[in-house]
């Protein structure tokens, strides 16, 4: 993305069918910059998100933007050591009043924004007193109060955890439990897909077991706002995510950016060359994904580590299949179309 939203041209973005973007922050220091306070660097950031969100979330795009106030906070993973982080020694009112200021000025502009409230709580260099503390829960609960005192029927969305159920059910049934008793169920659950051996289709079950063992219904819905490791960047990587996201149970998902963050290079799937973008292989495999439309069709899955889903339109005439490798295989596969 880039800061005034304009970039890159919309001949790469609009044959993607892209459905949601995440964005928010690291043009300046934000709040903690400005000394804990809306100042210019806190400007400058919601600036950036406002410009962004009037290109995406309209037409011809109409898609989701989760804005991540953590990012706007300052909490970006580049914040000083000696940060005051939301809610230390139960002192939430400085970051209240941040969120305040913050969805206030981004409602007043009419755009259809949804609130990610706090980036990988359970990664230390965003939040060093981890996801399972009252300071965490603390801070959770107030900014979700706070957003919903401004902003009624807004779209809020957390807990953007980077570690699956499977990896730390700890974090995840302490996170909904709380959510529950406290009436601070978000409207989407969020997590990472970051990690490797992390499984679209194999996480959604596992984040659902636990949304209904919380008792929490009606279940959100499931958004994985970060996915795909910085060392599985090829396009057979891209082809296998893509696949199991088809038959998972995410609402959406959004590709990590590992060259944060002010790059307009879609994340990754554009290349520079001679001060312009080209697309490149993951490209491809995203614009392929696009063409799935219709219905999708039963297909062998998974099969080892190679994953292949496909979709049919009688509409369009066309059947399309998408087969990808999580662990890069390269080389011949053959795919059988049947019952066409």
């Amino acid at each position: 993305r880039d800061r005034n939203g304009t970039q890159p041209p919309d001949q790469y973005l609009q044959p993607l069918g892209i459905t949601a973007f995440r964005g928010g922050g690291h043009v300046s220091g934000g709040w903690i910059g400005d000394g804990y306070q809306n100042g210019s660097g806190t400007q400058a950031d919601v600036n950036t998100v406002i410009a962004q969100a009037r290109r995406l979330t309209q037409s011809p795009y109409h898609a989701q933007y989760q804005v991540i106030l953590s990012d706007i906070f300052g909490a970006d993973g580049g914040q000083p050591s000696n940060t005051t982080y939301p809610c230390t020694n139960g002192n939430c009112s400085n970051w209240v009043t941040f969120v305040g200021d913050v969805v206030s000025e981004l409602q007043a502009t009419g755009l259809p924004f949804a609130y990610d409230i706090y980036n990988e709580p359970d990664i230390s260099v965003f939040w060093p007193g981890g996801a399972q503390t009252s300071q965490y829960y603390q801070m959770w609960q107030s900014a979700y109060k706070e957003i919903r005192s401004v902003a009624p029927n807004a779209t809020i969305v957390g807990p953007d955890f980077a570690y699956t159920p499977q990896q730390n059910q700890g974090e995840w049934q302490g996170f909904l439990s709380n959510a529950k008793s406290s009436g601070t169920v978000p409207n989407e659950i969020t997590n990472h897909e970051e990690g490797d051996g992390d499984d679209p289709v194999a996480d959604s079950s596992a984040i659902e077991s636990d949304i209904s063992a919380a008792g929490i219904s009606p279940a959100p819905l499931l958004s994985a706002n970060e996915y795909q490791p910085a060392d599985r960047q090829t396009a057979g990587v891209t082809a296998w995510y893509l696949a199991r996201f088809a038959q998972s149970r995410y609402f959406n998902a959004m590709r990590g950016n590992w060259v944060c963050c002010l790059t307009p290079n879609l994340a990754g799937v554009l290349t520079s060359a001679n001060g312009t973008y080209q697309p490149n292989g993951n490209w491809w495999a995203m614009r392929v994904y696009a063409d799935m439309t219709g219905s999708l069709v039963s297909t062998s899955g998974q099969s080892g580590s190679t994953a292949i889903s496909a979709a049919e339109d009688s509409s369009a005439k066309r059947s399309v299949a998408i087969i990808g490798d999580e662990n890069g295989y390269t080389g011949a596969a053959s795919v059988t179309y049947s019952g066409l």
